[in-house]
């Protein structure tokens, strides 16, 4: 039969069930997470798996948690979507998990992604789709907990976001171009780079 060439991208934490628990300290929170517990030999041989860190600042830190969102692109731009695009595939499909909202209570408040991320992340799934797969993709939606609120939760907003990507990247057909990636990404850097001076001028003030 014919060989297809897949991909499968992860676009959320891994998660349990809901409710309101304690927050863990840093080490626990790793621990419960999948990806930590797979042995070498598991990441070696299944498949290919690129491992790329995110800083994890405190839960209250509004600026680490704006420069993490930033370092997700940067993964994504300049490791991720490179490697996607080389590996060329017949189909992508996303795991398109949520509980990494900043509102999710499932990651502890350690990560702190916002709905634009989740629609920016698939507008470029989409985009290497284009190149590489006539925009084939499948999307399985695999978590997000915070269902409070309905139709306005973290969860309805991200998943909103999500499937307004996927429509709109099938309908504009638009390439993926990492020209582009990188220009993005120096100039997101730049604006991170001045907001923090910024900052810094502002608590210097205030001291």
């Amino acid at each position: 039969g014919e060989t297809f060439r897949s991909r499968s991208l992860d676009a959320g934490g891994d998660g349990g069930s809901g409710g309101k628990p304690e927050v863990p300290p840093l080490h626990d929170f790793l621990l419960s997470q999948t990806w930590t517990r797979l042995g070498e030999d598991y990441r070696n041989n299944c498949c290919r798996i690129i491992d790329v860190g995110l800083s994890l600042p405190a839960r209250d830190d509004t600026y680490g948690h704006g420069r993490q969102r930033l370092e997700l692109r940067d993964a994504y731009r300049l490791n991720v979507l490179p490697a996607l695009v080389e590996f060329d595939p017949d189909i992508i499909f996303i795991s398109a998990g949520f509980d990494a909202h900043r509102r999710d209570t499932m990651n502890f408040g350690y990560v702190g992604m916002i709905e634009e991320d989740f629609e920016w992340l698939t507008d470029q799934l989409l985009r290497v789709a284009n190149t590489c797969c006539g925009g084939r993709v499948v999307s399985a939606l695999e978590g997000g907990y915070k269902t409070h609120g309905g139709i306005v939760s973290p969860f309805a907003r991200s998943v909103a976001s999500h499937v307004r990507a996927l429509v709109d990247g099938g309908r504009t057909r638009e390439r993926y171009d990492e020209d582009e990636a990188r220009w993005e990404s120096s100039f997101e850097n730049r604006l991170n780079e001045e907001k923090e001076k910024r900052r810094q001028m502002k608590l210097h003030r205030a001291a």
